[in-house]
């Protein structure tokens, strides 16, 4: 994008579109730069049951093109599509498991993969299961103890990590009930705006920076509890 081809408007920079085939005028589309810009339109452009329909990666960009642009646009459009459960839920039984694409985060907190570690040895105060958390870009782990493999014990460590770091944007899990319920959809990712992707049941190693963690804490974890049992 030139100095030519963009224009101002309300403290709105706008990419200014030549005309297409068989099209005589130009065309102004608002430029985003922020994450959560970037969410809603992918959102609502995609996921709307009235604006978007669930639609493949070309007719989404297509229609995204036509109202908006920022740079990384082919990618995030990949990614939505690629994570999106409702897609997921109602594709074609594949014969062949497909390509496995990566996720990638572009800033500090904007996608966090979760998983759950266990059961341990139960503690003295009934802990054993330990929630854990990775920053996709940063690699800043968390590592909440839980007493149970539910959605309850889920809900209280993620609301721990949100008091402390603020909401992430997006939180990546594999299809564990513990992580897909009414519970965590109401008072997690709508209360506080995240989207919940969800690993494909063929791709679970989708979430692999969190699955590495967790191997890391369970050596970890196991010598800790040789050492004081």
């Amino acid at each position: 994008m030139t100095a030519h081809d963009r224009s101002y408007c309300n403290d709105t920079l706008y990419y200014v579109k030549a005309p297409g085939k068989n099209q005589t005028t130009t065309k102004k589309v608002k430029v985003l730069f922020s994450r959560e810009e970037i969410e809603r339109v992918l959102n609502d452009i995609h996921g709307n049951g009235t604006t978007g329909g669930h639609m493949g990666e070309k007719r989404t960009q297509a229609n995204i093109a036509e109202r908006f642009y920022w740079r990384t646009i082919t990618e995030d459009v990949k990614e939505f599509i690629a994570t999106c459960p409702q897609c997921q839920k109602v594709e074609k039984i594949k014969t062949m498991v497909p390509e496995l694409k990566p996720i990638y985060a572009k800033q500090p907190w904007e996608l966090v993969g979760i998983d759950l570690i266990g059961p341990f040895k139960e503690t003295s105060m009934g802990f054993k299961y330990v929630l854990s958390g990775t920053c996709l870009f940063s690699k800043w782990v968390e590592a909440e103890p839980i007493k149970a493999k539910s959605a309850e014990c889920v809900y209280q460590g993620l609301v721990k990590w949100i008091h402390r770091w603020g909401a992430p944007l997006k939180i990546l899990s594999d299809q564990g009930k513990e992580f897909n319920n009414k519970m965590l959809n109401d008072l997690i990712f709508k209360k506080f705006g995240i989207r919940h992707l969800v690993t494909a049941a063929y791709h679970p190693q989708t979430n692999g920076q969190d699955e590495r963690t967790n191997g890391t804490l369970k050596r970890h974890l196991s010598k800790v509890n040789i050492v004081y049992n």
